[in-house]
This record gives structure tokens, sequence and C-alpha cells, in this order.
């Protein structure tokens, strides 16, 4: 079998890593939010959601920005759905294990992820159009010269 080993920033644009990434850091913030408890801005009751919501942004404008870079944006963006749906299940899921609340029992945390997954939509499909048009730049001075 043949691998290919990829180099950091390959890994670092492969929204696979990712995607990993933000999960991990976002189990931690919450981890330690649970572990600091009661003192200043832990104090939150709604802070495991506040930091899912976060990471999610973080995701977010972090695979919108390096969609503009790959190579392919349609596999890029077929690796990237998938994975963004993964984020939005596993941060709920930590968010849910570590406040004991659902997100529709913690206010307008539910409007949050709405906005955040339409804004997910808008950006990609932006990322997108921004990637084409340059790319028909390119091609159009590389003709020229």
């Amino acid at each position: 079998m043949n691998v290919k080993k990829q180099s950091f920033p390959e890994q670092f644009t492969d929204p696979k890593y990712i995607a990993i990434g933000i999960v991990g850091i976002s189990f931690l913030f919450m981890l330690l939010g649970k572990m600091i408890g009661g003192e200043g801005f832990f104090k939150n009751p709604n802070f495991s959601w506040m930091t899912s919501s976060a990471f999610l942004l973080i995701f977010i404008v972090l695979t919108s920005a390096l969609s503009l870079v790959a190579k392919d944006i349609n596999s890029y963006w077929k690796k990237t759905i998938p994975l963004f749906l993964g984020v939005v299940a596993a941060n709920s899921l930590f968010a849910y294990l570590f406040s004991g609340t659902w997100i529709s029992e913690v206010g307008s945390f539910s409007s949050i992820y709405f906005i955040l997954i339409l804004a997910y939509v808008i950006l990609q499909t932006f990322s997108r159009f921004i990637k084409k048009i340059t790319d028909f730049a390119a091609r159009d001075a590389a003709r020229h010269q």
C-alpha cells in the first residue's frame, strides 16, 4: 500500500486535522471550565455551550479561508461538509455532557447554532465563488503572457 506522507502545511490545510484539533481543544476548554467550576467567567452555566459555539466559529473561518488555497475546491467541499456536521455533533455532545442541559434549554444558543450553520454555508459558497474568479484570472493572465 503506497501512502503519501503529508508535509506539515498540507496537514494544516487538511480539514480532517482541523476538525480533530477543534473538537479536541473545545473538549479541553470545557474540561478546564468544569474543573475550575465556580470561578469568574467559568461560573456561567452556559460556558460549555459558549465554548462549543466559539470553536465552531473558528472551524468555519479556518475551513472557509483554507478552501481558497485548496487545489480542488470540489473535493475540499466533499471533505468539509461531513466534517462540519461531525464537529457540530461532537461539540454539542460535549457541551451537553459538561453542562447537563440540552441546547433548547440554554436560551439563545439554538439560534446561535442556526446562525453559525447558515454562516458556514454562506462562507463556503462565497469562498467557492472567489476561488473560481481567481482561478479564471490566473488562467487568463497565463494565456496573455
